[in-house]
């Protein structure tokens, strides 16, 4: 695994010169100078605040509550600015950030980052691309399994909860843990469906057997006390 590209250049919020900002978050203790048309060119979210919301189109200072640190509102700001300083300690904090925000390129690098240099376990990786819908993180993660007991403490406790494309990755990767090939994985799984044809015929044929049998009871016993047939036997 490459460790990530050193950035030569790094921005700086905490200037406030009213020159170079036109809007100020604040997180925690924290104030961040920045410019509204950056954050609105990525982000459907804040191009409605500023340009969509008449009640706000005049405000200068907006307190954020949903970075969960200031330094992951830095982090974030700095990606939005094309000088990523993602890491394992705050990529998931700019993921949900850029998720609740709709920022398309933060997802994206979040993603890259997570494929390419993080560091976080298997486990970490797997729920991460389970919660967010990365396929292809999802499948890394999976194939990271090297043993079944790896495997199997990837994927959660509750497991019938996840989707049926996850399922069927878990379940091929357990093959190949077994030394199945892909040929052979095919081959299990027409046979298990054959078997299951099977099964379900034998039950219907049984269940036939059984209504057939019913019957013919019952109508021996309508035989043995038809009052028609009683009538008809006394006067004979």
């Amino acid at each position: 695994m490459s460790s990530p590209p050193t950035k030569r250049f790094k921005i700086y919020f905490n200037d406030p010169d009213p020159n170079l900002h036109d809007v100020v978050f604040i997180v925690g203790q924290d104030r961040f100078y920045c410019t509204k048309t950056t954050l609105a060119r990525h982000s459907e979210h804040f191009y409605n605040l500023f340009f969509n919301t008449p009640a706000k189109a005049n405000k200068k200072e907006f307190v954020l509550t949903e970075p969960e640190s200031s330094e992951v509102f830095n982090a974030f700001l700095q990606l939005i600015h094309a000088c990523s300083a993602l890491n394992d300690e705050n990529v998931t904090g700019v993921l949900a950030l850029s998720k609740l925000w709709r920022v398309t390129v933060g997802i994206d690098e979040c993603r890259d980052f997570l494929k390419r240099y993080s560091k976080k376990t298997t486990k970490e990786l797997f729920d991460i691309a389970v919660e967010y819908g990365f396929e292809d993180l999802k499948k890394k993660a999976i194939s990271n399994a090297k043993t079944n007991d790896d495997l199997y403490s990837v994927v959660p406790a509750n497991a019938m909860d996840l989707d049926h494309a996850t399922m069927a990755l878990v379940f091929q990767r357990n093959l190949e843990l077994q030394g199945l090939r892909e040929g052979e994985y095919g081959f299990i799984v027409c046979r298990h469906k054959a078997r299951k044809e099977e099964r379900k015929r034998c039950r219907d044929a049984d269940h036939q057997r059984v209504l057939e049998r019913h019957e013919e009871i019952f109508n021996e016993r309508n035989r043995l006390f038809d009052p028609f047939e009683i009538e008809e036997d006394f006067i004979n």
